[in-house]
């Protein structure tokens, strides 16, 4: 019996550094009571008014009703309730003498008495469900507690939060996340300590056998010294760090469903102890097994000398690239200095930091928290250098798309990928090689300046190169490429918005010096001072779409336009429902304009697809919409599309029809629609990132992050789209 106690003794006092969790870890438990406490007055907290039983206060007087029982109902929302009289955080939008925006309601009102809990730099952020850009907050004169409209990225201290149980301890983990919080915030109050009963019922949980295995040789009951963080590399890579999480990410290949991640791990300081990965000593032969590493599962890795913990650490993997990228500061009209690291899980590409230079891109999107980047790889001396990445193109511009209004982070690259797959030839695909009318992707994970920012895909663009286009020489211009920037008569190619029908007037005059004309913008040739654009190409075609009578658009239309490549265009986006593209969001490309003019489409932004909106909304974009009756009544319609439509040149709706019966038969089916989006969710859902994502960006500026209820809802939509179009088309 003594021997069992003493080997008791040695092994509990070994859990404290080879169990999963550090001894002084406190994690937040759903369900449980906490004191909600604002980090700039830690010696207070938030309580029922003495005076209004709907007012929130700020008090440093402890009271029996000043507990909130936290309950996590979905991944990312949170019910508050005050532990005594059951009432709940509600948002209300209502100011009064003593209430800011919300107040304690006995009843529960849905999303306004919903809250999203989150680890900020500092503290706890928390923001209501219902009115997204109120954050909770306590106001420095009067100390009353309500919410503020703020940012997520600029919340002060009396915006910052921590949690404290009934035992007095301070929660320092909420979500598997560490939360950073100043010193006094534990001032008075209690750290965790490990205790007798803990350590039993942490080895009742862990097993008798995988506990002896986790026991280093020659322990003793020595207190556990304080551990430094643990430096190592994962196949010879440096892991990626998140100082938001404090934990390490290493992207890595596939390993399939349920299988190990099986990696060599080299350890700073290997000599001072053994490697200990969820409390089991790690394999002695240079490789480890990472069992059941789907989902975003945290290792725990710590070197433990004797029965001391010399250095921990925390490790998850993802099956997507990491990017990395570091800016001193950054702006949307012009690029600034900064870093670019990309961790390939196949190794392919050269994983090491190189300069670039960036801004913000997008217009309605730079509004957006979850930001967009435009990267430019240059050399040390500040020019440009192209790279070749993820089995893409070689180029030196690439592009970092949030994809923040879209809720399945997603549609952008399905999207893309359809077209590329239809395998769309314009007119002078003979003339060139290399040709395509769509860009390339891939979905990454992005880290800035050491935080986690979540999936984006990483993109080439449409410009020159990928279409092709032949060179300009000096002055003289050969290959054009236009793209629309706003509605307009001329970007719908001469369709009069306000009248819905053609223009029936000529454009306006151009300046082949001006970088824009009738609302488009000349991507090619840039201007400069030897070089100017050619404008002539679209204004003819325009003249054509919108001006020409009907006889004459239908005896010119296809020496001007690329008709085989615009059929395929409009099926392409009557069947997305992609209404932001049928005259914005366009690209028209001329090859050589000294033999021919006609313009080529080629699609860009395709966020708004797919039942949802160009700001992500579902009004509007129901299955069952006729596409061509929709662009009319919202004065979107394209004087191309309508008039070939309606003047049906060379039998123009009977090749339409016998084109979409043959996409029906494979692209356009509902299965393999529906397999391309399937695809996408496995691959984040195993890597952790659809978690992640959802932690990091859930009802950011409204767009709700629910990828189970988006998965239904693609589903039912594709069926119906196509069901539609099948009737539409006489199949």
């Amino acid at each position: 019996m003594r021997t069992l106690y003493s080997f008791l003794l040695i092994l509990l006092a070994t859990l404290g550094t080879a169990m999963p969790c550090a001894a002084d870890e406190v994690h937040f438990v759903s369900g449980e009571d906490y004191q909600i406490r604002c980090i700039l007055w830690p010696d207070g907290c938030v309580t029922p008014s003495a005076t209004n039983d709907k007012a929130l206060v700020y008090s440093r007087v402890a009271t029996d009703n000043n507990w909130w029982t936290i309950t996590c109902e979905k991944e990312g929302v949170y019910v508050i309730r005050n532990a005594s009289n059951g009432r709940y955080f509600t948002y209300d939008g209502e100011r009064t003498d003593d209430r800011r925006y919300m107040y304690l309601s006995t009843t529960d009102h849905g999303d306004a008495s919903r809250w999203s809990v989150y680890v900020s730099a500092a503290g706890l952020g928390v923001r209501n469900l219902y009115r997204r850009a109120h954050y909770l907050d306590v106001r420095k004169d009067f100390y009353i507690v309500g919410t503020y409209s703020g940012h997520t990225d600029m919340l002060s201290d009396n915006e910052r939060f921590f949690l404290v149980n009934r035992k007095g301890e301070v929660v320092t983990h909420f979500d598997q996340s560490f939360i950073n919080l100043p010193d006094d915030c534990f001032e008075g109050r209690k750290r965790k300590a490990p205790t007798l009963a803990g350590r039993i019922d942490a080895l009742k949980k862990a097993g008798t056998k995988a506990a002896a295995q986790s026991t280093p040789a020659n322990t003793s009951t020595r207190a556990v010294v304080q551990a430094s963080a643990l430096n190592f590399t994962v196949d010879g890579r440096r892991p990626v760090y998140d100082s938001r999480s404090q934990l390490y990410y290493c992207a890595v290949s596939d390993p399939g469903e349920g299988n190990d991640v099986v990696a060599r791990m080299a350890v700073e300081n290997a000599e001072k102890g053994d490697l200990y990965i969820d409390g089991k000593v790690a394999s002695r032969k240079g490789k480890c097994h990472f069992p059941k590493p789907d989902g975003g599962h945290v290792f725990r890795l710590a070197l433990v000398s004797g029965s001391d913990t010399v250095a921990r650490a925390k490790l998850t993997f993802t099956y997507l690239p990491i990017i990395e990228i570091t800016a001193g500061s950054m702006a949307k009209s012009s690029f600034n200095p900064g870093t670019f690291r990309l961790s390939d899980p196949s190794g392919r590409d050269v994983d090491s930091t190189l300069s670039v230079k960036m801004r913000y891109r997008g217009d309605y999107a730079t509004f957006f928290s979850k930001k967009s980047f435009a990267v430019k790889f240059v050399d040390s001396n500040g020019k440009k250098q192209s790279r070749k990445w993820l089995d893409m193109r070689t180029d030196n511009y690439w592009i970092l798309d949030a994809m923040a209004v879209d809720h399945a982070r997603m549609r952008n690259r399905v999207a893309m990928d359809l077209w590329n797959d239809m395998d769309v030839k314009p007119y002078y695909a003979s003339s060139t090689s290399n040709l395509r009318t769509g860009v390339e992707g891939r979905l990454v994970e992005v880290f800035c300046n050491g935080r986690y920012q979540g999936v984006y895909n990483f993109t080439e663009r449409i410009d020159r190169k990928q279409l092709q286009l032949k060179k300009s020489e000096g002055d003289k211009v050969y290959g054009c490429l236009y793209k629309s920037r706003q509605w307009d008569t001329w970007t719908l190619l001469g369709f009069d918005r306000s009248r819905r029908q053609m223009v029936g007037s000529q454009p306006p005059g151009y300046d082949n010096r001006s970088e824009s004309w009738g609302k488009w913008e000349v991507k090619y040739p840039e201007i400069d001072k030897n070089t100017s654009a050619d404008w002539r190409p679209l204004y003819e075609a325009i003249l054509v779409s919108g001006a020409a009578d009907d006889a004459t658009f239908c005896n010119k239309v296809g020496t001007v336009y690329d008709l085989p490549a615009v059929r395929d265009y409009y099926l392409f986006i009557e069947l997305l429902h992609a209404v932001d593209n049928s005259g914005k969001n366009m690209y028209w490309a001329v090859y050589d304009q000294t033999k021919s003019k006609k313009l080529t489409p080629a699609p860009w932004d395709l966020d708004g697809t797919f039942g949802r909106g160009w700001d992500g909304h579902r009004s509007g974009c129901e299955a069952t919409n006729p596409f061509r009756d929709f662009l009319r009544s919202g004065g979107m319609q394209n004087a191309l599309f309508e008039r070939l439509y309606k003047l049906d040149p060379d039998g123009w709706n009977k090749l339409m029809a016998n084109r979409y019966r043959e996409l029906r038969r494979s692209l356009f089916s509902p299965e393999s629609l529906m397999k391309r989006f399937t695809t996408y969710r496995d691959l984040l859902k195993r890597s952790g990132a659809e978690r992640r994502e959802v932690n990091q960006w859930h009802n950011a500026n409204g767009i709700y992050l629910t990828f189970d209820d988006e998965m239904d809802f693609l589903k039912k939509w594709i069926a119906d789209r196509v069901a539609f179009l099948d009737k539409q088309y006489g199949l």
